[in-house]
């Protein structure tokens, strides 16, 4: 008799565009629970059609299915977006609706917010996040209005509370970088609360360029106030005043004219190619055209694109971030410097692009690195781990022979 691979829910939150670090953990994890279970992705959603509207005075939520990106989707509506704390409290019932065929629960996010409505009815969970709630917003905040700002400023301390509970509550958490699980631990300190890291490396070693350019890169959402795109673009123009023949490439979201019209003047931006948003290969392409990596964040959870930067032999120079630190060892894979030192972000690229020896140790050195802590296998040995911990009858469920797997998909069927 055939019986289908048990249900597993992935709770994360809506995502309008299809890049970036919490994506890439979402479709990450979506591969992964496709091996073994039958993966849905559950997430809030502002949608008018589906979310309450004062204008409209409807006063009630619900859902609606959709493929995204090859995922499975159940989207629940939201009610009223202004006061977050209640985002999932005041619809919980479709929440208890849409969950209700589900047994395993997965929560994938940038914060732990989204774990809320899995914390209010009483699942047993594990999570991969990898940013402390504030740290997440606190950039964002700045360019608030002023009204806006005062129901932040009144919805803080809940939100706070709500962060706590959900790390307090859930059974097994995976941080994505080991700042990360110093912010947890402080809220919860407890022994389930592990460093997961991210996969990078997998089983094929792809050859870089032995000759690059003279160019440098930085990819990110710029139009992300926390990618801090101004130390970028200032620290660029202290290079350029070294050499003038080095280009930027930036990849990814632009940010608006006006956060760039200050620096439109300077002689250095016509040495900047934006490229906005590339294929893969692209991106691959010019990993392996440049010759050192920019991270100017004001915070990262981790920061990705460094993995990725490391893995193509890029050495990394990186803000001290947070995350970043998991894998900017300085004089090892690049180096680190403090959030908007420009003249410390300039002296370390010119320092790796004068130097062809140090250049070439630091991507070596990169390359090695990221094979040994941020393999596929290894993130994904760490998922098996935290699934069994949470729910120990999964104990001999991940690495059993497919002739095996029927009388357990039946003792699951049993069990729901």
């Amino acid at each position: 008799m055939y019986f289908e691979k048990p249900k597993i829910a992935i709770i994360s939150l809506h995502n309008s565009y299809e890049y970036g670090g919490v994506f890439s953990c979402l479709k990450t994890a979506y591969d992964f629970c496709s091996e073994h279970f039958t993966p849905t992705v559950f997430c809030l959603n502002f949608d008018k059609d589906i979310s309450t509207s004062i204008r409209s005075l409807k006063f009630s939520s619900g859902h609606k299915k959709e493929i995204k990106q090859g995922m499975r989707h159940v989207h629940v509506g939201a009610r009223w977006a202004f006061w977050e704390p209640g985002h999932y409290a005041f619809n919980l019932a479709a929440w208890q609706t849409v969950l209700q065929e589900y047994h395993y629960f997965f929560v994938v996010s940038g914060t732990v917010m989204a774990a809320y409505p899995l914390v209010q009815l009483k699942k047993p969970f594990m999570m991969w996040v990898g940013t402390p709630y504030e740290a997440d917003r606190e950039e964002r905040v700045r360019g608030m209005g002023l009204s806006r700002r005062f129901i932040n400023a009144c919805a803080t301390p809940h939100l706070h509370a709500i962060e706590k509970e959900c790390v307090a509550e859930c059974a097994y958490t995976l941080a994505i970088s080991s700042y990360a699980k110093e912010y947890f631990q402080s809220l919860h300190n407890k022994a389930t609360i592990e460093t997961c890291g991210f996969p990078i490396w997998d089983t094929i070693f792809e050859q870089s360029l032995v000759l690059r350019e003279h160019c440098i890169i930085a990819v990110g959402r710029f139009s992300d106030p926390r990618k801090n795109i101004g130390m970028l673009l200032r620290a660029f123009d202290i290079i350029y005043q070294r050499d003038s023949s080095i280009v930027l490439y930036v990849v990814g979201s632009k940010p608006e004219d006006h956060v760039l019209a200050s620096y439109q003047q300077n002689a250095s931006f016509g040495n900047i190619i934006f490229m906005g948003h590339v294929s893969d290969q692209e991106l691959t392409h010019l990993y392996q055209k440049c010759r050192v990596m920019l991270i100017s964040s004001y915070q990262e959870g981790l920061g990705i694109v460094g993995l990725e930067a490391l893995k193509n032999g890029v050495p990394v120079v990186a803000t001290d971030c947070g995350g970043t630190k998991d894998y900017v060892i300085p004089n090892v894979t690049g180096f680190l410097v403090p959030i908007n030192d420009d003249a410390s972000m300039a002296h370390y690229v010119l320092t790796i692009l004068q130097s062809h020896e140090l250049s070439d140790q630091l991507s070596q050195n990169g390359r090695f690195f990221i094979q040994k802590q941020y393999s596929r296998f290894h993130v994904f040995e760490t998922f098996k781990k935290g699934f069994v911990s949470v729910y120990p009858e999964l104990r001999n469920f991940f690495d059993a022979p497919e002739k095996e797997l029927t009388s357990f998909y039946q003792s699951i069927d049993d069990l729901l």
